[in-house]
């Protein structure tokens, strides 16, 4: 099959395939194959935010009569290789990817222009393995997240039943924002990647705009790249932090500030590190959208 009938024929079939040693085996891919799903994410400039580049697989669709079917509409070229749409890119990843990693490639998917509205027409029509998944990521998706970071701490502080914080939040009455935040209650997470972060002028940095947020009356939880690696304690680090404002896992307007000597009862408990665990794990591949 040459490169002109593939785009002439809107049936063509695939069977998907995830080959070991990523990009260094680009070259080996036959020119009819589609680049698909995290590879296909990496050339479109999508992050991952638990996989380096170096340790993407190579993922493709390989031409098979017996295969499923991509319409000639969800693939393209770029640097002489095909490879799926940025729409059909980020719902695949939104279906077959871990939950925290495909909310973070369709936050950036948003805001590179990709459609709401387009990938939730999709998923409704999906059927099979990650269908359900993908209509509840593109609906917590958000354009205004800025980092991958920042899209995994809102998954799992969602994910523990808190409400849901919004991103870039002005924190009133300072001039700065905030990552994410509960403007009702003042409470913010910061997401504190090592890029920006380190370093003696960063945490200095850091530190005059923290003391700023606190004396505006904002909590602010800092949250470092080491949660990338284990996002578990964050749930329990969250309940505990400011729980006289009134948030915690149960979703509701934000109560009155207590006296600090009549102090409100402990938080609930929050969910098992299992269940974040579940959540960052990568599911298997599936069939098409």
């Amino acid at each position: 099959m040459t490169q002109t009938s593939l785009f002439q024929n809107p049936h063509s079939r695939y069977a998907f395939v995830s080959l070991a040693g990523g990009m260094r085996r680009i070259d080996l891919l036959a020119p009819e194959g589609v680049l698909r799903l995290r590879t296909a994410a990496c050339l479109w400039g999508l992050e991952l935010p638990r996989m380096p580049v170096e340790a993407v697989p190579l993922e493709a669709a390989l031409p098979d009569p017996r295969g499923a079917p991509m319409p000639s509409r969800d693939v393209t070229e770029k640097d002489g290789r095909l490879l799926t749409s940025l729409e059909r890119t980020v719902f695949d990843c939104a279906r077959e990817l871990a939950r925290y990693d495909a909310l973070a490639v369709v936050d950036q998917g948003l805001a590179r222009g990709v459609r709401r509205e387009a990938l939730a027409a999709r998923a409704r029509r999906a059927r099979g393995p990650g269908a359900r998944q993908a209509v509840a990521v593109i609906a917590m998706g958000d354009a205004g997240a800025e980092s991958p970071g920042e899209s995994l701490v809102r998954g799992v502080v969602v994910d523990a039943g808190f409400p849901r914080p919004s991103c870039q939040v002005p924190a009133l009455p300072t001039r700065y924002r905030v990552d994410l935040g509960h403007a009702g209650y003042r409470c913010a997470l910061e997401y504190d990647g090592d890029a920006f972060h380190s370093g003696r002028v960063n945490r200095a940095r850091d530190a005059v705009r923290h003391a700023a947020l606190a004396a505006a009356g904002w909590r602010v939880l800092p949250v470092n790249g080491e949660f990338r690696r284990d996002p578990a304690p964050l749930p329990g680090r969250l309940a505990h932090h400011a729980p006289e404002r009134g948030l915690d896992p149960h979703p509701g307007p934000p109560r009155p500030h207590r006296h600090p000597h009549h102090p409100p009862a402990p938080p609930s408990a929050p969910p098992l590190a299992g269940q974040v665990g579940r959540a960052m794990g990568v599911s298997r591949s599936i069939g098409p959208g």
